[in-house]
């Protein structure tokens, strides 16, 4: 109850002690610089300073050093780095060397996933490869919804099932894998879990463009999000009619499309099929807004 609530009020007061301090501190110093400052001007206008050249620069020390000592308070030396330490924490781990080497048409045409560093909240992985994961404030409200309602999920499996030495065999790995459309979808082709071991290989990753024989309509951004976990995504595209109508047919599935040249503001795809067909692409689409 309220009455058996007991509140210490010294943890406050200490605060309002620290407070004043700082502010008291902060009063003297500018006093200190507010006193000076005149005292040159008094000191030029008497003519005993008689180069202005002197009564400025002497000025541009004094406020410098007000700003260096303000400015320390948030910046110390134990912000910076040289640059041989700073460029340490970008050295590949042999596991990704290995992926590097391993696909030489270059990073646009693969992603990996890095279970060795914070995968929603770590962008340096991103240096080497292009990630399921990464760093960014600014989400798209669907991907974030991805993220919660699959890639989140299947991650976890797969961490639980890191110490099954079945998934460290091609076969294994292959029906670990079978499960997890949407990592598929995303072209999720590797996946790292020591930095000095060999990444584990997902060959069920639907590279970056295929064909699908189904179309499957639904009404809104729930449903659709729900349907991703319930449909074949290697033969069916979910649409929501909301975005993109309902007009369109699907193709029978055949043929072939793939990425022939990767850029950031770029791709490049060739197909080959003998009638229409509907692609579907492992990228986001950002509703055609160009500042994206």
């Amino acid at each position: 109850s309220p009455a058996e609530v007991k509140i210490d009020y010294r943890f406050q007061q200490t605060l309002i002690e620290g407070r004043k301090i700082l502010f008291t501190a902060d009063v003297y110093r500018s006093m200190f610089v507010v006193v000076i400052s005149f005292g040159l001007i008094y000191l030029k206008y008497r003519n005993y300073i008689k180069q202005e050249i002197v009564f400025y620069g002497l000025l541009g020390v004094l406020f410098c050093a007000d700003l260096v000592s303000i400015n320390q308070r948030f910046f110390s030396d134990e912000n910076f780095v040289d640059s041989s330490t700073y460029d340490e924490q970008f050295t590949p781990s042999a596991a990704s060397l290995q992926i590097t080497q391993s696909e030489s048409e270059g990073r646009g045409f693969y992603r990996v996933l890095d279970l060795t560093s914070s995968v929603f909240n770590d962008a340096r992985p991103a240096y080497h490869h292009n990630q399921i994961g990464g760093y960014d404030p600014t989400k798209l409200q669907r991907y974030q919804d991805l993220i919660d309602y699959y890639i989140e999920p299947n991650i976890d499996t797969v961490k639980d099932r890191l110490s099954d030495q079945t998934i460290y065999t091609k076969e294994g790995m292959s029906q670990l894998m079978k499960q997890f459309g949407v990592l598929n979808m995303l072209n999720c082709k590797y996946i790292i879990t020591n930095p000095n071991s060999q990444p584990l290989v997902n060959e069920q990753a639907m590279k970056n463009a295929w064909f699908v024989d189904t179309i499957d309509y639904v009404q809104s951004n729930q449903e659709e999000i729900n349907r991703l976990g319930g449909v074949d995504l290697r033969k069916t595209a979910v649409i929501n009619r909301a975005d993109f109508g309902d007009d369109r047919e699907a193709g029978d599935g055949m043929g072939s499309i793939e990425l022939i040249q990767y850029a950031p503001n770029k791709l490049v795809y060739k197909s080959q099929s003998n009638g229409d067909q509907i692609a579907v692409f492992s990228e986001v689409w950002y509703g055609g807004n160009p500042d994206w």
